[in-house]
């Protein structure tokens, strides 16, 4: 739930009751501090990338997303297997858990 400032002092007054002690005093104040600088920062729009940038880049990676779709790719490198999967497929017998950790 979103709270008002004072909404959320309040519940934090009840929290710390009496406590004066420096390490809630000091917890209080940055709280305080942090919430009216969020506020702040809401109001006035400061540090907020604007909507026209925003619609710009969702758009682009909009556009390379759908491109990876219509454009080939090239394909991964070959792959070599390796020393197990070698004796798998020769034995044609199914890979079970004490087959990966055989004592040789």
């Amino acid at each position: 739930m979103i709270l008002k400032i004072d909404e959320a002092m309040t519940q934090l007054k009840k929290l710390v009751g009496d406590d004066t002690s420096e390490d809630t005093i000091s917890f209080i104040e940055n709280i305080s501090d942090t919430l009216t600088s969020l506020e702040s920062k809401v109001n006035n729009n400061s540090d907020m990338v604007p909507k026209s940038e925003l619609d710009r880049v969702n758009e682009e990676w909009a556009r390379k997303y759908r491109d990876r779709f219509f454009e080939g790719t090239t394909p991964p490198p070959e792959s070599q297997p390796n020393e197990n999967e070698n004796n798998n497929e020769n034995n044609n017998e199914p890979l079970t858990f004490e087959n990966l950790f055989k004592e040789e």
